[in-house]
Order: structure tokens, then sequence, then C-alpha cells
């Protein structure tokens, strides 16, 4: 009930009272359960959440850190809860302008998932798509044309060539092409991407 009043402030923009509501949940939960039930992840999570819509991404991250440690020893290493928090993590270091850090965390949320889900799955598009961000943020832009291509492609074959999901996919790949200078390229998927043939049965 607790960290429903506490969402409730955040929707508000109240954020003195959301920090003291998932303050005292965490505090409770800490309580009752231990310092290293699932509850008491869930607790930090909220918290952390709270520190990083409000710009305070440096003191969400230690208890992300802690969320993390208590899922992995309560799930394993490779669980898909773990991963969640991983990702959350990633996002962090790259909020706090860490992206070498950010993009070997979305890699691990990656392997992760791949080896959970399979290789088709629509959260292991999203974290190549991930990974792609962290590259893009190093300057690493031949690897993330390699990873919005394979973003792409599994998206194609999720969703189709008219979902929003593939669009921005696509445009995000040519904006890519086009700072890489590799204009012939960017011609050659625009011109696919308009031939009516390709609209009706999508080279996925």
């Amino acid at each position: 009930a607790l960290h429903d009043f506490g969402l409730a402030y955040w929707r508000e923009g109240n954020q003195a009272d959301a920090e003291t509501n998932d303050l005292e949940a965490l505090a409770i939960r800490r309580r009752w359960f231990g310092p290293e039930h699932p509850e008491v992840a869930v607790s930090l999570i909220h918290l952390a959440d709270v520190y990083r819509h409000y710009g305070r991404p440096a003191e969400a991250e230690p208890l992300t850190r802690e969320a993390l440690a208590i899922q992995e020893k309560n799930f394993g290493k490779d669980s898909l809860i773990a991963a969640d928090s991983l990702r959350v993590l990633s996002i962090l270091m790259g909020d706090e302008g860490n992206w070498p850090e950010s993009e070997s965390l979305a890699q691990e949320v990656l392997a992760i998932r791949r080896q959970r889900l399979g290789s088709e799955h629509p959260l292991v598009a999203a974290s190549l798509a991930d990974v792609a961000w962290a590259a893009s943020h190093q300057g690493k832009w031949d690897r993330v044309e390699s990873l919005q291509r394979e973003v792409l492609a599994m998206q194609c074959k999720l969703y189709g060539t008219q979902h929003p999901f593939y669009l921005a996919s696509l445009g995000n790949l040519c904006s890519t092409l086009e700072r890489l200078g590799k204009f012939t390229e960017l011609e050659k998927l625009l011109d696919e991407q308009l031939t009516p043939a390709f609209k009706k049965q999508p080279a996925c």
C-alpha cells in the first residue's frame, strides 16, 4: 500500500512524499522479511526509480546494485528478473555518462535474454537496441550499424514492415548510414521501403 501511495505521489510530481513513502516501505520489508528477500529488492527498485526520475542517478545506482545482488542470489545470475535489473543499471550508467559500462551491462542483458528466450524474441530486439544506443554514445558507428540491421531484421519478422517499432528502427538505421556517409546504401534501403511489392510481401 505504501508503494501505491508512493507511485501516486510520483505521478503528481511530489518527490518528497514519494521518496518518504518508498523509504518507509523499504524499512518495513527489511524488518519483516530480512535484508535478502525478493520483496526487499522490489522496494529498492521502486526507490531507485524515484531517484532516477528526479535526476538523481548517483543515488539510484547503489540501490539498483543491491536489488540486483538480492535477485541474483534468489533467482540466479542468468535469470530474467536479474536481467531486468541489469538493464536498469545499464540505463543509470548512461545517465551518469559512463557509456562503456552501460554498453557492457546491456551486452550482459542481451546474453541472458538470448539464452532464456531464444534469438528472435521482442526483448532480445530491445536489448540489441540498448547495446546500439550505448555504442552510439561512444562513436562506434560501424558496430551501431551492425546492431541496428539485426534489430531491423528481427522486427521485420516479428511485426512486419508497417509496425511502428519497425519504422522507428528503420529511421535509426537511416540516421546511422547518413552519419557514416553511406548514401548509396541509404538510398537503396529507402527505395526498398517504398516499393509496393515490399510492403505487401516484406522480404524478412
